[in-house]
């Protein structure tokens, strides 16, 4: 079948000047169908980045079609920021209306598309593909151009604009504040500085009657790796959440798909589990031998951490005494079903935090905000439905709408959502049981995507994610400032 050609139109990002399939011909092209909030479309990422690096000097190219799930997701500014911030260097066409989705037939996220040297499709995968065997079907379409004698003599060369550079923080996830119940004053704060991929952990202060860092310590070398070693040596992989259990800071090191142990006696990184992979049979007894699919956000409980495992849509706990981790909550299957803990449905969790003896957490995929009953063994809902049931709507909370939110903390006066993709801060009442907007107003400047929330008596800390800042909001006024970091 003949490729469909790209809309001539349509919009381009990481390439100075629009592709056709024309000037393709002789090259062997991947297509990825995306989004950028899917998790699995995340896996995909550094497999194609592979993909690119073993075929450089061939003629191959990777495309990417970004074809939105939510609202935010079509505009091309927001898609620009999250191709920096996942460090896609591939060109990407944007396919907001999903008409290039449809010339190919496209079903689910992620698909990719594979196009001959003639610009015919002679492959296609839906979901995660494994490396080794992407490789091999490309590198064989390859060498079926090469022996027909239409591959191309160069590679046709995609010229990207700069990058940015020079950011003190860059794509922030998440801030945690380290002892809860703790004033300001004498506390932690852990930032993930997903973007520069390390951890800054900061003492607190109060200076004037607001918080400000005292003191600084970065954590990792700001280099891509999973090595470990001392703070400057140590690399991850675009952390987010972090739990800090006796003087242990556990960092879900979440490209990695690894949990790391950060000993801040020691001042030493050690990965207590994961293998690095996202398939692959697990072993139970073995928390280093079982594959960890992007823990997103950690939490202390008791003499455990509990996981929020964005990719494999559960709760799973790490035993640090006996060297396991396994799943707790969720069936695994991505949806939006209460229930007992085994038949649970939870979609791409990506926070969790206490409230009161509960656990509450930010189920992204289903716009929810969910709880999970240790007690009694059971998820309930506060407020969301499903898969496609997102918006920007206040009120009851069983009518009101989020869009993709990231984290939720709890707090005397209510719970507060960061509510990603409609770039705000949203505060439930429990006793009223309704949804109010408390900070933003749905434009990028006040805030842009925050991924992150944490909350002391007094203020509010906001990872303003594709603002590059953390920010402190005094609840009693809603007076909002940014977070100075000593670097």
């Amino acid at each position: 079948m003949k490729a469909p050609a790209f809309p001539t139109q349509a919009t381009w990002l990481n390439t100075a000047e629009p592709l056709s399939l024309e000037q393709l011909r002789g090259h062997v092209v991947v297509l990825d169908f995306w989004t950028y909030c899917c998790i699995n479309c995340m896996h995909v990422l550094p497999v194609l980045q592979r993909l690119e690096e073993a075929l450089a000097d061939q003629p191959f190219h990777v495309i990417g079609v970004h074809a939105a799930k939510f609202d935010q997701e079509k505009d091309a500014a927001n898609i620009r920021r999250a191709v920096d911030r996942h460090g896609v260097k591939h060109p990407v066409l944007v396919d907001s209306d999903h008409d290039l989705w449809q010339q190919y037939a496209v079903r689910a996220w992620p698909t990719l598309i594979l196009v001959d040297g003639e610009g015919k499709i002679f492959d296609q995968i839906s979901g995660e593909p494994q490396f080794e065997d992407l490789l091999r079907r490309v590198s064989t379409q390859l060498d079926v151009e090469k022996t027909r004698g239409t591959l191309a003599e160069k590679k046709l060369e995609v010229v990207r604009p700069d990058e940015d550079a020079g950011r003190v923080l860059s794509f922030p996830g998440k801030a945690r504040i380290l002892h809860a119940g703790k004033p300001d004053e004498g506390n932690r704060i852990a930032i993930a500085d997903t973007g520069h991929h390390r951890i800054l952990l900061g003492e607190l202060t109060v200076k004037d009657g607001w918080p400000q860092i005292a003191s600084l310590e970065v954590i990792g070398s700001g280099g891509v790796g999973r090595q470990n070693g001392n703070f400057e040596s140590a690399s991850f992989r675009r952390p987010q959440g972090s739990a800090l259990l006796g003087d242990t800071l556990y960092v879900c090191d979440t490209e990695n798909y690894l949990l790391r142990a950060v000993d801040l006696n020691e001042k030493q990184v050690r990965t207590v589990a994961g293998n690095g992979e996202i398939a692959g049979e697990p072993d139970w007894e073995s928390a280093l031998n079982t594959p960890l699919r992007s823990p997103w956000d950690a939490l202390a409980i008791g003499d455990a951490v509990l996981l929020a495992v964005a990719g494999s849509h559960q709760l799973w706990a790490y035993d640090p005494a006996a060297g396991r981790v396994f799943p707790v909550v969720g069936s695994g299957r991505e949806d939006h079903i209460d229930g007992s803990f085994c038949e649970a449905a939870l979609a791409q969790p990506s926070s969790l935090a206490y409230m009161g003896p509960y656990v509450v957490f930010a189920d992204s995929e289903v716009s929810s905000i969910r709880v999970v009953d240790f007690k009694n063994d059971q998820v309930f809902t506060v407020m969301g439905r499903g898969l496609f049931d997102f918006g920007d709507e206040d009120g009851p909370t069983n009518h009101a709408l989020l869009q993709h939110p990231l984290d939720v903390v709890a707090h005397p006066s209510g719970l507060y959502v960061a509510d990603t993709f409609n770039n705000k801060v949203k505060r439930i009442d429990l006793e009223d049981r309704t949804v109010e907007t408390w900070l933003g107003d749905g434009g990028t400047q006040a805030l842009c995507e925050p991924g992150g929330i944490d909350t002391t008596e007094d203020f509010l800390y906001i990872a303003d994610t594709n603002n590059h800042r953390v920010l402190v909001v005094r609840i009693a006024d809603r007076e909002v400032r940014e977070l100075s970091l000593p670097l």
